[in-house]
């Protein structure tokens, strides 16, 4: 489980993105919102393989500036 908290009690945006399959699901969350990601996801069409590795990127908004 993942917690955004704001500093400053100010708004902050967080976008969290993933690619799985050569999908990118991308999401964006506030302060105050809590989100969970499973490190071992299961690999489709792949060998004997129990887990799939997943590429997860988190930036701030404000750091894009």
């Amino acid at each position: 489980m993942y917690q955004i908290e704001s500093d400053r009690g100010e708004r902050r945006s967080v976008y969290f993105e993933n690619m799985i399959d050569a999908n990118v699901n991308t999401f964006c969350f506030d302060a105050g919102d809590s989100f969970y990601f499973e490190a071992a996801l299961p690999h489709r069409y792949f060998s004997k393989a129990t887990e799939a590795k997943a590429l997860m990127i988190v930036a701030n908004q404000d750091a894009r500036r």
